[in-house]
C-alpha cells in the first residue's frame, strides 16, 4: 500500500470511529479530520520536497479535495454502492486527476520525488512498479 494511500485510510477509519462514537452531534469532526489529514499530507510533501510558501497553499485545497473524495468512496464501499474493485479504479483516478494538478505546481524534480513516494511499498521499502534504482 503507498504511503498516501495508508494516510488516507487512516483518516478513514478515523472519521468513522468519530462519526460512530459521537452519533448526529450538531457539529460533525469530518472537517476537522480533512484538516488534520492534510496537514499530515502536506508535512509529508514539504519533509520531502522541500515546499515554499506559495506551493504549500496552491497544494492544500488540492489535497483536501482528495482527502474528501477518497472519503466519500469509501463511504459508498461502506453503503454497498460501489464494490471494492471499483472503489480501487476510482480511487486510480482521483490520485492520477491529483497528480496532474500537483504537475502544475511541483517542479518537475519534485514531482518526481513525490510520485516515487506514491510508489513504494512501504511493508518493504521496494517500489510496487518496476523503477530502474
Amino acid at each position: 500500500m503507498r504511503m498516501k494511500d495508508r494516510i488516507y485510510c487512516i483518516v478513514l477509519c478515523i472519521s468513522f470511529l468519530f462519526s460512530t462514537s459521537l452519533g448526529a452531534e450538531e457539529s460533525s469532526p469530518t472537517d476537522e479530520i480533512v484538516i488534520k489529514a492534510t496537514n499530515a499530507v502536506i508535512f509529508e510533501m514539504n519533509a520531502n520536497l522541500k515546499l515554499s510558501q506559495d506551493q504549500i497553499n496552491a497544494i492544500q485545497p488540492i489535497v483536501a479535495d482528495n482527502i474528501v473524495k477518497t472519503r466519500n468512496l469509501q463511504q459508498s464501499l461502506q453503503d454497498g454502492n460501489i464494490d471494492g474493485s471499483t472503489m480501487y479504479s476510482q480511487r486510480q483516478q482521483l490520485t492520477n486527476d491529483e497528480n496532474s494538478q500537483l504537475a502544475a505546481i511541483l517542479t518537475p524534480d519534485q514531482m518526481k520525488v513525490w510520485i516515487n513516494i506514491q510508489n513504494q511499498d512501504p511493508s518493504n521499502g521496494n517500489s510496487r512498479r518496476s523503477v530502474s534504482k
